[in-house]
C-alpha cells in the first residue's frame, strides 16, 4: 500500500507559516527598495549590494510585522549568538551577524516602536557578554578544579573519619589511625556519606565553589557575579503604525515628543532640541553651559535599567533626579542605561557642584539589578563656552551622532 507524500509531511505551525510569511514581507520590501536605487548607490567597492540606510530597514521590518498574520516576534535558539538567541529575518534584513538583530529590536522599544514580553532568561559573562558559559567547580581552598567526589568511613572505636581509600588494604579495611581491622558494617565502622576531595590540596569539602569559565573569551567568574538577561519576544505598539504611516520612527505623538511614558523623563529627542536652542543662545548671548551624561554599570558594563526595572521603579529613580535640578535644568533618557542632562548657563564650577549633590542623592539609594548585583552611577560631564559651539560636536561628545542634523 502506497501513502501520499503529500499526508505524511507533517503540516507546518502556525508559527513558522507566520514566521515564513513575515520573511517574505521582509524580502518583498527589499525588493522593493532595492529597485528604487540606482546602481551605483547599490554598490559598495568591491561589488556587493549595499543594504538600505538602517531608517528604512527599520520601517520595512515594522512593515512586515504589521502585515503579518500573527505579529509576535521570538527570538530562536541559535548556539552561534552571543545570548544564545536570535531572530535570523532581522538579522538578514540589517546584514548582522546572527543574534544582533536583537539590539535593533531594543531600540525599537525603545522608541516605543514594539512592545516586549519576556521570553526566556540567559547568563551573561560580565565581560564579554556572551552566554556560552561552562559552569565548573572548584576547590574552595586553593580554586583547582582536579576533584573527586569520595565516600567517607567512620571507625566507631578510635572516633577516626576519614576517605575510604585511606582504609583500604588490599580487599581489607584498616584503620589508618588505630590500624585495627574493620570488620562489620554497622558495628565496626559507618559510611556516613560522601564528600569533595581535591587532589590538589588534600582539602575536604562539602560544597565545592562554583564559577563560570566564558568558552568565548576565556574569563572565569564566581556564579555569584554572573549577569541575567532578558530575552524578550515582540510585537507592533500602538504607534507602530502611525510611524509605517509617517515614514519616521520619533515625534510620533505630542506627549511622546518631550516625556518619556515609563521613566517619566524628558525624551531623546526634546533633549537634542533644548541642546539646540542653547547652543543659539551662546550663539546670540555667549557664556556657557554644561552636559552630562549619567551611565549606571554593574561591573564594566552598562546597565539597561529603563528596560528592565518596573516602570514604578524608572519613576522613583527620575523624581529623585529631578529634585534636585534648577528649572531650566533638563534629564533626558538617551537609551537604555543612559541619562542626558543639560545645564545651562553653568560653568565648571557649577556642573561640579551639582554633580556632588547628586550623586549624594544616588548613594542613599543603594541601587542594585534585578539579580542582587550592585549599581554604580557613572558620571561624564563638559562645559560648553563661547559662540562658536557646534551642535556636532555636542553630539559626538555624548555619544549621540545617529542624530539627524
Amino acid at each position: 500500500m502506497h501513502t501520499s507524500p503529500i499526508a505524511s509531511v507533517k503540516p507546518p505551525t502556525s508559527n513558522e507559516l507566520d514566521r515564513a510569511l513575515l520573511v517574505a514581507l521582509i524580502d518583498e520590501a527589499l525588493r522593493s527598495i532595492d529597485r528604487c536605487l540606482s546602481e551605483n548607490d547599490r554598490r559598495t567597492g568591491n561589488g556587493v549590494v549595499a543594504r538600505p540606510r538602517s531608517h528604512e530597514q527599520k520601517l520595512v521590518l515594522l512593515r512586515a510585522l504589521l502585515e503579518s498574520k500573527n505579529p509576535v516576534l521570538t527570538p530562536e535558539f541559535d548556539a552561534s549568538a552571543p545570548l544564545g538567541h536570535a531572530c535570523p529575518e532581522v538579522d538578514r534584513l540589517f546584514g548582522l551577524a546572527a543574534g544582533r538583530g536583537l539590539d535593533v529590536l531594543e531600540g525599537l522599544a525603545d522608541l516605543g516602536l514594539l512592545e516586549r514580553e519576556l521570553h526566556n532568561y540567559v547568563h551573561v559573562c560580565p565581560k564579554c557578554r556572551c552566554c556560552h558559559l561552562n559552569l565548573r567547580e572548584g576547590c574552595p581552598a586553593c580554586t583547582s578544579i582536579d576533584l573527586s567526589i569520595e565516600s567517607l568511613v567512620q571507625h566507631f572505636r578510635c572516633a577516626y573519619v576519614g576517605l575510604e581509600r585511606e582504609f583500604a588494604a588490599g580487599e581489607d579495611l584498616m584503620c589508618p589511625k588505630c590500624v585495627r581491622a574493620l570488620q562489620q558494617l554497622g558495628s565496626d565502622f559507618d559510611r556516613p556519606g560522601k564528600t569533595y576531595a581535591c587532589h590538589a590540596c588534600a582539602h575536604l569539602f562539602e560544597e565545592p565553589a562554583l564559577e563560570a569559565q566564558c568558552l568565548t573569551c576565556g574569563t572565569v567568574t564566581p556564579s555569584n557575579a554572573i549577569e541575567l538577561v532578558p530575552i524578550h519576544r515582540y510585537q507592533p505598539s500602538p504607534l507602530t503604525a502611525r510611524a509605517v504611516e509617517l515614514g519616521r520612527l520619533t515625534g510620533l505623538d505630542i506627549e511622546g515628543l518631550v516625556v518619556d511614558d515609563h521613566a517619566r523623563l524628558e525624551t531623546r529627542g526634546y533633549f537634542v532640541l533644548e541642546l539646540r536652542r542653547e547652543i543659539q543662545r551662546l550663539a546670540r548671548s555667549g557664556g556657557c553651559f554644561s552636559t552630562a551624561v549619567l551611565d549606571f554599570r554593574a561591573g564594566d558594563h552598562p546597565y539597561a535599567l529603563f528596560r528592565i526595572w518596573t516602570p514604578e521603579s524608572q519613576r522613583a529613580l527620575a523624581d529623585m533626579l529631578k529634585g534636585s535640578r534648577a528649572p531650566l535644568d533638563l534629564f533626558a533618557r538617551l537609551d537604555g542605561s543612559r541619562v542626558g542632562i543639560l545645564l545651562p548657563e553653568t560653568d565648571e564650577a557649577g556642573e561640579r557642584a551639582f554633580r556632588e549633590r547628586t550623586l549624594a542623592m544616588l548613594a542613599q539609594l543603594s541601587m542594585s539589578t534585578h539579580d542582587g548585583h550592585a549599581l554604580v552611577p557613572a558620571w561624564r560631564a563638559r562645559t560648553w563656552v563661547g559662540p562658536s559651539v557646534a551642535i556636532e560636536d555636542v553630539l559626538r561628545d555624548l555619544a549621540l551622532e545617529d542624530e539627524p542634523r
